[in-house]
């Protein structure tokens, strides 16, 4: 699409990644960018495998869901750490709750 003359078209990604994001915040063809936070949801797997593995209960998980849009954008911290950090959806802090729930802290 981007090599096209055409500009009436408006791009969308429901794949949020650090590349995604900066294409978004460049203007140039997306729109909007939606994902979920990959980095909470890996942590959520792991803790269901442990609770899973010793016969726990699983308890119900809101995975955090972001619409990212180009009046969005400014804000959020363009780097591979914050990605990895999970910052883009919401407080950081939540691999020490799970990290205290598995008795590591």
């Amino acid at each position: 699409m981007q090599q096209t003359s055409r500009t009436d078209i408006k791009g969308l990604t429901g794949s949020v990644q650090l590349s995604g994001l900066k294409a978004l915040k460049s203007g140039d063809f997306l729109y909007a960018a939606a994902g979920q936070a990959s980095a909470y949801q890996g942590w959520v797997d792991a803790d269901v495998a442990i609770r899973l593995m010793l016969g726990a209960s699983v308890p119900q998980y809101t995975i955090p869901v972001r619409l990212f849009t180009r009046d969005t954008i400014a804000g959020v911290n363009l780097t591979a750490e914050a990605e990895a950090s999970g910052e883009w959806y919401g407080p950081a802090t939540f691999t020490d709750g799970f990290k205290k729930s598995w008795g590591l802290s």
